[in-house]
């Protein structure tokens, strides 16, 4: 089963999110926990990496949900 996991900002429900390293390989995390890993860099950044065939490709979880695989971004980031 494939997880998704929330942004890292804890919400008044008391979500509190699991830390990447802890995260499976198929899990899936969203474009600010994206970011955070990128140091802070912006949205179209990512995009535009990704587009450019410089960064994992996303997939779509909905119509409006776009996430990137923990396994996948783990992989990128090592070939640094």
């Amino acid at each position: 089963m494939n997880t998704i996991v929330k942004p890292s900002k804890k919400s008044s429900k008391g979500f509190t999110p699991t830390p990447f390293d802890d995260l499976s390989d198929d899990a899936y995390v969203r474009m600010p926990t994206v970011r955070a890993l990128n140091g802070g860099c912006t949205a179209v950044t990512i995009y535009r990496l990704m587009w450019a065939g410089k960064f994992p490709q996303s997939k779509k979880i909905s119509p409006n949900m776009t996430a990137w695989r923990v396994g996948d971004l783990r992989k990128h980031f090592r070939s640094l």
